[in-house]
């Protein structure tokens, strides 16, 4: 991970140098049209994506989170603009299932027909017309890092030929650096853009753009492993000119998604400078998936080109991780103090994970055993019934859960098994199916017992420990359905009662490791609570036996 941290910061401080080598810093800007967004769902923020990864024209942006996502992504638009100026931008890009990625592109600017004049003798006369168009063509290849970091090149073959008899080309450099919280919702990025020669006698508008986007995820669901259908993103952006030093301008901007269907979108730019330097003012766009399809429109105002609609169809296809599945947790059941529960620790997406951490918790939320780790989470992990103590959790439901956080710190949170821990029941001879005989019965709303029932179930019990002293005694409470005059619930009654005579054992010297108390409430009656003599046989606690 060092070695690729090392490489990705050396891209962009060789970007950066070359500077000195390969542009002579001067006010005298030529095509300025690189500056304006080609990317409809960028120039609808008002250009501040810079740091959000999930885009379909990262190329264009920040080469750095090519590959953010696997699989495949293809978008063309068409952008109209005042005077009869348009551009048309094209773009292909590749998720690799090792993080990386690769995209190319191409953007091609018409400025319509423009007539030319001399004037003779005080006449004017049209001397002919031409064509003024600027295209840019550009590959990219982006590089995951791991620990959150990303860097990525874009090289530009930009030719123009707005001069008429001046047809120029040239090649550029975007290199970029992302980085994405572990954790949060945060990133940050770095660009230095345009870097390359002269064209039309002019230098290209070399830029430094820094961003960043935070995720708000409105609906709530990404605490429970689910793709949120409700996120607002926020996005800022400021870019630096590092040829003209009195040009630079800042985007703000915010995307909100609704149901991952539709999604609105506004933003505006400020800057300091006179030139054509691109989108500057108000901008407003809106969204609409359906399946793997994206529509996206935009009217943003676009400086000297005045007000600009921006339309982009895309297409998704391929290794969808934005729309993975979120699978339905596995049912099972376990023996407690027999079995063992296998632990598929995976991640959903194909990228590394960085760490990883699994808990058991009860079916009220609390957690009764976890482990944790870095780096790939080991394939023999399994949960045997204990709790952090080593001691064998009561009978009941389980939930399996798991937090993985891959590479480019995106986590991902799952259910992966519901447990139904039972305890292995034994028949011993000489007794009546599994219960110990002398069973405690109760007044209604007491959990109090007299000294001579405690005393005959504490005989019966050390009896049992002396022959088998390896079993485990399963101490339950049990109500009737009448409410507890108390003013408790029933459940907290049966609690109280199993409780009670598990305090009795413990306090006359029977080791507690040997006992598990639970209450039933009134919900497993052994007789008719219509009478009062089943009532009475209802106010109970059985105990139970269970090979260890």
């Amino acid at each position: 991970m060092r070695k690729k941290l090392t490489l990705g910061l050396a891209f962009l401080l060789m970007a950066i140098t070359r500077i000195s080598t390969a542009q002579t810093v001067t006010a005298d800007e030529g095509t300025s049209w690189l500056r304006v967004p080609p990317s409809t769902r960028n120039a609808a923020v008002g250009g501040a994506l810079g740091a959000v990864p999930d885009n379909m024209d990262s190329v264009d942006i920040n080469p750095a989170t090519l590959g953010w996502y696997p699989g495949s992504e293809i978008s063309i638009s068409q952008n109209f603009w005042a005077q009869g100026l348009s551009m048309q931008h094209l773009v292909y890009s590749q998720g690799l299932a090792n993080g990386d990625g690769f995209s190319v592109g191409a953007d091609y600017l018409n400025f319509g027909t423009i007539t030319n004049y001399s004037a003779t003798g005080g006449l004017v006369t049209s001397t002919g017309s031409y064509s003024p168009i600027g295209l840019d063509v550009y590959g990219g290849y982006g590089l995951n890092l791991g620990g959150g970091w990303r860097a990525g090149l874009t090289a530009h073959f930009i030719y123009d030929n707005i001069q008429q008899n001046f047809a120029d080309k040239t090649g550029a450099i975007d290199a970029g650096l992302f980085y994405r919280f572990v954790g949060l919702p945060l990133s940050i990025s770095t660009v230095v853009s345009d870097l390359g020669f002269s064209i039309d006698n002019a230098i290209l508008p070399l830029q430094l753009k820094t961003a960043a986007a935070y995720e708000l995820d409105l609906s709530g669901q990404r605490s429970s492993g689910l793709i949120s259908t409700s996120l607002l993103t926020l996005a800022a952006e400021g870019d630096w000119s590092l040829i003209n030093i009195n040009s630079t301008i800042y985007g703000l901007g915010a995307e909100y998604w609704y149901q991952n269907l539709v999604a609105i979108r506004a933003g505006y730019r400020f800057e300091n400078s006179t030139n054509l330097t691109g989108v500057k003012g108000l901008s407003l766009g809106a969204g609409v998936r359906y399946m793997n399809w994206q529509l996206d429109y935009a009217m943003t105002t676009i400086g000297d080109f005045g007000t600009s609609n921006q339309i982009a169809l895309s297409l998704h296809f391929g290794d969808d991780a934005k729309k993975r599945a979120v699978k339905k947790a596995r049912q099972m059941a376990m023996k407690l103090h027999q079995d063992v529960v296998p632990i598929p620790l995976m991640l959903e997406s194909s990228k590394p994970v960085s760490k990883w951490s699994v808990e058991v918790d009860t079916a009220t939320g609390v957690q009764v055993w976890g482990r944790e780790g870095l780096g790939t989470p080991p394939t023999d992990l399994s949960w045997d019934g204990k709790d952090q103590s080593g001691h064998a959790v009561p009978e009941g439901s389980y939930t399996v859960k798991a937090i993985l956080v891959d590479q480019d710190g995106e986590v991902e949170k799952l259910t992966l098994i519901v447990v139904e821990a039972r305890f292995p029941e034994v028949i011993l001879p000489g007794w009546k199916n599994t219960y110990i005989a002398q069973n405690v019965d109760f007044k209604s709303g007491k959990d109090d017992f007299t000294e001579a029932e405690g005393q005959a179930v504490l005989t019966a019990v050390q009896d049992i420990l002396k022959l088998h002293p390896t079993y485990l005694i399963y101490i339950e409470g049990h109500t009737d359905s009448v409410l507890s005059l108390r003013g408790i619930s029933n459940q907290t009654l049966s609690d109280e009662r199993a409780g009670a005579v598990k305090d009795y054992l413990v306090k006359k010297g029977v080791d507690p490791a040997h006992l598990e108390a639970k209450g039933f409430g009134d919900t497993e009656p052994m007789a008719s609570n219509d009478t009062p003599e089943g009532r009475a046989q209802n106010r109970r606690v059985e105990l139970l036996l269970f090979q260890k």
